[in-house]
């Protein structure tokens, strides 16, 4: 996880884009081409039907030509020569005029629950003209031209996975066909190289004469290209626990295929030299140099041919003796490029796709974060320093320059971009992008307390250190969470960053842009929709030039197609904006529904702004997420709450039993009174947290529902409205229960559910407005009987989250411009980030 490392990345059979057409050869998926309605110039629409076992998916694309000037490879881009998006189910001409409007809106579009991913890409500058050119003439482009770039088309993002009104990834659960970490985006990368292929022949042939198709070979040595930059980076260090997952099963793999045994007579040691020639071959054939950033291609093809040799030499001289690759590997490429080796360990995994096949079973990690609030200041100071190293421990320390923060503009909401400290305060909202000063911030304010303290207390007493705290415990032991760099250091960039994320993805042809992009390749060497069905093998690792019947006297060497002198120059988002609004566009679609993630994003942001610490700001948004997935508050309710909550008020700790709740809404105070109680439940005592004061506000049922999650048995009450709220861990997962306080079947719930007489007993003398008890459940059997319309079990509570996520939350327009309008508060306006960016 150094940024060494991380930027020596390479795609192996383990990236997204081979697990994915492996998955579709192996099941045999047929694609088909239902339409393709195209103009010579290759405006126009084209609709192809995916079927998959069980499933038919749908891929529509929107094709466009513009200017260079009215486009650009960035979120905030208006114009895109292709807009497309893939979705399932069935497909009628209503939800084709739908998206139809909303595709090429892109970003500020809203979309079907049944639409999974939309994507978009621009022809390629340096060769699409010149491709569709020599096609109408009658020839196939020059290969040398094509090596060079590797890709006709240039997307930039494949959005999904609950956003804008689309399906998350766990509405699709681990049986649907595209289950697996990001074979949606992986599919709608495939599905746009399908299509460029189909608008290069379609505008040649379209015009007569002597044109013919591009030649099936070239389009197998193609991919599709992408580009990345900034975006990544927040990816990276918002899901630690996925990152590890995914490094963890990678460095497995290798473990395991390095630990095979080998000889001079071994067929794998015949096909590990192959392929080491084939990758020399392949480096020789390309000529970028690396930008200074990443090894040059001419590199690397040198330390593939040596290796050849010394390959050859070693096994020649072992010659019947089996041993180890890992003996092998190391005293063959101990003084290559730190590229070199991590492509040979990739290298090996083609050998054994037993391997493989168990690795790629691993790739799927819980992503869930949750506080751990018994835990003691003195077992959190020994988790900080084991995993993160201190003083006097041989542990790789995170740097610790803060010269900057990371934010999101007025003008591009969905674009990460990093501003210096300091200039524009107001803005400097927590992120975890901030892992090296909150480390070193949690790390000077631990010696401050007792050894004996809970967590709880201490992040009641800063919940500053609320987001780190919880950090360190939900990644504890993980060893490949977090890459060994400062995203907010003078020094960083972002392409060790970006290369290690890519790599997963499948990206080749790495082409680092400073300062902050790099372009490359994606399925180069996959097989063609055509192909699929018959289970046709991809020519990879490293696709070679075709060698065509016309080139075969050819002797010319290729040429590099300058990325930086052919490409038009950055486009601001100033211009775009005075380009769109020239641009007569469609009224947004109202939105009707939001997934959670959309939702917690949201609502992040706005509580951030009210002046709630990250960590906080993150609580709450899940607890009014619950509230929203079972029905118990409206949104509304919430929303309302904004207008009286003045900013920067946050509850105080009065003891670990109370909290003053101040002139912020109750629940501002529901993070510190969950832990609390918690923490303060013991196996013979309930734990009992009392919130003092705070304006009037709903969500105490969510309150009750996190505990119960957490295994224990909860009461909460309050006084005002004389609501409470019983709940508890089934089988299932949580049960729920509301009555009245005065009512008869308020005592019905007591006498029910074992165990909570006793918190009844232990609110009695409480004075708070909102009171919580929690206790260790007797048992996890929940209440059965008749217990009316307020009582949902642990069975309806499992099906609302799973309905969340397949539905998702129905809202009206009303409420979500609302939800819209307050987190727009945290992003930062023009005038302020001009502050941001001036150099100092």
């Amino acid at each position: 996880m150094s940024s060494e490392r991380a930027a020596a990345a390479y795609p192996n059979a383990l990236s997204f884009t081979r697990s994915l057409v492996r998955k579709m050869q192996r099941e045999h998926w047929r694609i088909t081409r239902l339409r393709l309605e195209l103009d010579q110039e290759g405006r126009g629409e084209a609709l192809y039907g995916i079927t998959a076992p069980g499933r038919v998916f749908y891929f529509y694309a929107i094709s466009n030509v513009f200017p260079p000037e009215e486009k650009v490879d960035r979120s905030f881009g208006i114009n895109w020569d292709v807009s497309a998006a893939i979705c399932q189910g069935h497909w009628s001409p209503e939800r084709e005029a739908i998206l139809r409007g909303e595709i090429p809106k892109q970003y500020d579009g809203r979309y079907d629950a049944d639409v999974l991913c939309f994507c978009r890409g621009n022809r390629s500058e340096r060769i699409f003209d010149e491709v569709v050119a020599s096609l109408v003439n009658g020839a196939q482009p020059d290969t040398k031209l094509l090596a060079g770039v590797g890709y006709l088309l240039r997307s930039t993002a494949f959005a999904g996975n609950g956003l804008f009104g689309m399906k998350p990834f766990e509405g699709l659960g681990a049986a649907h066909p595209l289950g697996a970490p990001y074979h949606v985006q992986m599919l709608s990368a495939f599905m746009l190289r399908e299509f460029v292929f189909d608008l290069v022949d379609w505008m040649a042939l379209s015009q007569g004469g002597s044109a013919v198709p591009l030649d099936r070979r070239l389009k197998r040595y193609l991919g599709v290209g992408n580009s990345a930059g900034l975006g990544l980076i927040p990816f990276l260090a918002n899901h630690p626990r996925i990152v590890h997952c995914w490094v963890h099963a990678q460095e497995t793999a290798f473990a395991e295929a390095s630990a095979r045994e080998v000889s001079a007579k071994s067929p794998a040691a015949k096909q590990l030299l192959a392929l080491i020639k084939r990758a020399a071959t392949y480096f020789r054939q390309d000529p970028r140099d690396g930008n200074g950033i990443f090894a040059s291609y001419e590199r690397l093809a040198a330390d593939f041919s040596l290796l050849a040799d010394r390959l050859t030499a070693q096994l020649a001289k072992r010659k019947s003796s089996a041993r180890p690759w890992s003996q092998v590997v190391f005293e063959t490429t101990h003084d290559l490029h730190p590229e070199t080796v991590e492509i040979v360990l990739g290298l090996l995994l083609e050998l054994y796709p037993d391997v493989v096949e168990r690795a790629e079973a691993s790739l799927t990690a819980t992503e869930d974060f949750d506080f751990r609030p018994h835990m003691t200041v003195s077992e959190l100071r020994s988790l900080l320093h084991e995993d993160y190293g201190c003083a006097g421990l041989n542990k790789p320390q995170l740097p610790t320059e803060t010269s900057f923060f990371w934010y999101y503009p007025v003008e591009a909401p969905y674009e990460p971009r990093r501003g210096r400290r300091g200039q524009g305060a107001i803005y400097e909202f927590e992120s975890a992008m901030d892992l090296p000063l909150r480390i070193s911030d949690l790390q000077a304010v631990l010696s401050q307390y007792a050894d004996s303290m809970s967590v709880a207390e201490l992040v009641a007493c800063r919940p500053d250190l609320r987001a780190i705290t919880t950090r360190v415990q939900s990644t504890a032991g993980l060893r490949y969470a977090n890459l060994r760099e400062s995203y907010i250091a003078e020094s960083f960039t972002p392409f060790a960053a970006c290369r290690l994320l890519l790599a997963f993805y499948g990206m080749e042809k790495f082409d680092p842009r400073p300062p902050r992009s790099t372009k490359g390749a994606l399925l180069q060497g996959a097989p063609l929709a055509d192909e699929i069905e018959c289970g046709r093998e991809g020519d990879w690792p490293f696709p070679l030039v075709p060698e065509l019947e016309s080139e075969r006297q050819a002797a010319t060497a290729i040429q590099a197609i300058p990325l930086r002198v052919l490409e038009s120059p950055e486009v601001s988002a100033k211009a775009i904006q005075q380009v769109a609004a020239k641009v007569v566009r469609p009224k947004a679609r109202p939105p009707s529904h939001i997934f959670p993630l959309e939702l917690r994003k949201l609502l992040t942001k706005a509580f951030l702004w009210q002046g709630a610490t990250l960590g906080v700001a993150e609580a709450l948004a899940r607890i009014v997420q619950i509230a929203a997935t079972h029905g118990l508050y409206s949104l509304d309710a919430v929303l309302d709450c904004f207008a009286e909550w003045s900013i920067g008020t946050s509850p105080t700790l009065i003891s670990s039993r109370q909290l003053e709740g101040g002139d912020a809404p109750r629940f501002a105070s529901l993070p510190a009174a969950i832990d609390l109680a918690c923490a303060n439940a013991t196996l013979t005592e309930p734990g009992i947290c009392e919130i003092l004061h705070g304006r009037p506000s709903p969500l105490l049922g969510s309150a009750a529902i996190i505990i119960a999650s957490r295994g224990f048995l909860c009461l909460a009450s309050d006084r005002e409205t004389g609501d409470i709220w019983a709940a508890g861990p089934g089988p299932m997962g949580t049960w729920l229960l509301r009555a009245d306080r005065h009512s008869a079947q308020a005592s019905d719930m007591f006498n029910i559910a074992p165990g909570l007489g006793r918190l009844v007993v232990a609110l009695g003398p409480a004075s708070g407005e909102w009171a919580i008890a929690c206790a260790e459940p007797v048992s996890r059997i929940p209440p059965a009987g008749s217990l009316g319309t307020n009582y949902r079990s642990d069975e309806a509570i499992a099906l609302d989250v799973t309905r969340m996520n397949n539905l998702g939350l129905t809202i009206g327009a009303a409420a979500f411009d609302r939800l819209s309008a307050l987190a727009k508060h945290a992003l930062v306006p023009e005038q302020v980030e001009c502050q941001l960016i001036r150099p100092q």
